[in-house]
């Protein structure tokens, strides 16, 4: 499933999640790191509910 790896997948989970600004601090961050999987498979254990990635 690489689709799911992509960055946009993980900013649209997290502005869907949470819209504070903080929020967007870590999505600067996290677009600077290269494993988007890496991080994708973190933020679906700690961010992203069945919900969310289902309307992705």
């Amino acid at each position: 499933m690489p689709d799911v790896c992509h960055r946009v997948h993980i900013h649209q989970c997290l502005t869907r999640i949470l819209s504070r600004s903080h929020v967007r601090f870590l999505i600067i961050y996290f677009d600077i790191l290269t494993d988007y999987c890496i991080l994708y498979n973190y933020l679906r254990q700690v961010l992203c509910d069945s919900k969310c990635l289902s309307e992705l």
